[in-house]
């Protein structure tokens, strides 16, 4: 029971980080962008994969946009970017603590189980 439950966290860890690095400014269409996961139909491998694939595309964007702004100096794409970036940022930390909040229900809820599993006579 314990160890379907440490593999629900971490599935919903790696949708969580799946679902906001599809919401990184300026991807160019790697996977799925943004929206809930659903823990029940997306195992543990194939969220790993999409993180990863998000997590390279989202680093080659940012290098990409780099040798533009590079070979291409342009103050207002600048600004933009960086607008993007810290609305980005903003909702990181909301979705952050989200997920914060539904982790810490989720450790209150196997502890109060563990408890009643204790208490109960064998």
């Amino acid at each position: 029971m314990f160890a379907a439950a440490a593999l629900s966290v971490v599935v919903l860890v790696l949708g969580t980080l799946s679902a906001t690095l599809g919401e990184f400014p300026g991807m160019n269409g790697a996977g799925s962008q943004g929206g809930e996961q659903n823990e029940e139909t997306q195992d543990v491998r194939t969220a790993a994969e999409d993180v990863s694939v998000k997590l390279t595309s989202v680093y080659t964007s940012v290098v990409d946009d780099l040798i533009k702004y590079m070979k291409d100096p342009d103050g207002k794409r600048a600004e933009q970017t960086q607008q993007a970036m810290v609305n980005y940022a903003g909702n990181l930390a909301l979705r952050f603590k989200g997920l914060s909040n539904g982790l810490s229900n989720d450790l209150q809820s196997l502890q109060q189980q563990a408890a009643a599993e204790s208490q109960t006579p064998s």
